[in-house]
């Protein structure tokens, strides 16, 4: 069914969520749009379930409102449950402490109808703090590791970029389902207080595969709120790490991307120098070009049984033998 499925997906959310479901109350909806809102609690230990009922009953609006929980932890189990009890065929991936501004659902429902090769779209933001907190001097400088700021220089095809934030993030219900129903998620996201990361990149990597492209639109706008405690050096370390090792896995989609964009007399001669090096490394370990990554991506994407991982280093150290690329 048309319309949007805004999904908000909480870990001891109480004291961001009130603002969150404010400005989610307060879009502009046109009549004929349909909507609704869904907030997954991810084991909680705070009041997150009451507040998220106590605030959304002091609106009225035309959306469905509904809590579920989710027992297994992290992001993309709980975004599974979520798109699992969705009803619309657009969602919207809203974290705990994004403000979405009014015209948000609306802009966002009308570029997917309208476009139908466009698979993702994602928008731009600007930090916010409460009234004791200010922003590092060092903030500015890595804003896009916080998914604040622009994600292009301007409206348009992003696909090139390869990503978009998860944060504001909106793509076709089937688009989502598809790519996940063989080959579920090899990147779980944050869990719990681990800063993990990497599974927007992967959803936007495999919807590209599938052949759809990257939007962005200046007019998707949110604030972003950060946390005085998501300020310090210490978080931005391991946020980075988070990054860090997720990028151990995102770069082989990324280099197979590149991969199926290249003329067909260029193809060829990497696979003839692919399967040649592959030969050679059961006689010999080789330090191979990254441009050879291709390969593996295609092995683990056409021929895994993902199920029977329990996580995505375990997929990669299988294929070592195979490349030597590490």
């Amino acid at each position: 069914m048309t319309g949007v499925s805004i999904i908000i997906c909480c870990f001891n959310s109480e004291k961001r969520l009130a603002n969150t479901l404010y400005h989610i109350a307060k879009q502009k909806i046109t009549s004929f749009i349909n909507w609704e809102i869904i907030v997954v609690d991810n084991n909680s230990t705070d009041n997150t379930i009451t507040t998220a009922y106590n605030e959304w009953n002091k609106y009225t609006t035309t959306a469905n409102f509904q809590v579920v929980t989710e027992s297994v932890q992290g992001l993309a189990a709980a975004r599974n449950r979520g798109v699992k009890e969705s009803t619309y065929d657009y969602l919207l991936f809203c974290d705990d402490d994004n403000w979405l501004c009014e015209n948000y659902v609306s802009i966002a429902y009308e570029l997917l109808t309208n476009n139908p090769k466009i698979g993702i779209i994602g928008g731009q933001s600007e930090a916010s703090t409460d009234s004791n907190t200010t922003l590092p001097k060092w903030f500015n400088a890595v804003s896009n590791s916080y998914a604040v700021g622009k994600q292009c220089n301007s409206s348009g095809d992003a696909t090139s970029r390869k990503f978009l934030w998860g944060a504001g993030m909106v793509i076709r219900k089937n688009l989502y389902s598809l790519v996940h129903k063989k080959n579920p998620s090899l990147l779980i996201g944050r869990k719990g207080e681990e800063l993990s990361s990497g599974e927007d990149a992967e959803l936007c990597a495999r919807i590209i595969l599938l052949g759809y492209t990257l939007y962005y639109d200046e007019k998707l706008f949110y604030h972003h709120f950060i946390s005085a405690e998501r300020l310090t050096k210490t978080y931005f370390k391991n946020l980075i790490q988070g990054h860090k090792k997720s990028y151990d896995l995102i770069k082989y989609y990324w280099d197979y991307i590149d991969y199926i964009n290249q003329p067909k007399n260029v193809k060829w001669e990497i696979t003839k120098e692919s399967i040649y090096r592959i030969l050679l490394s059961f006689l010999k370990t080789q330090n191979f070009n990254r441009k050879y990554y291709f390969l593996r991506l295609y092995l683990l994407w056409k021929n895994v049984d993902f199920k029977l991982a329990n996580s995505y280093e375990k997929i990669v150290n299988k294929y070592k033998y195979i490349t030597q690329y590490t």
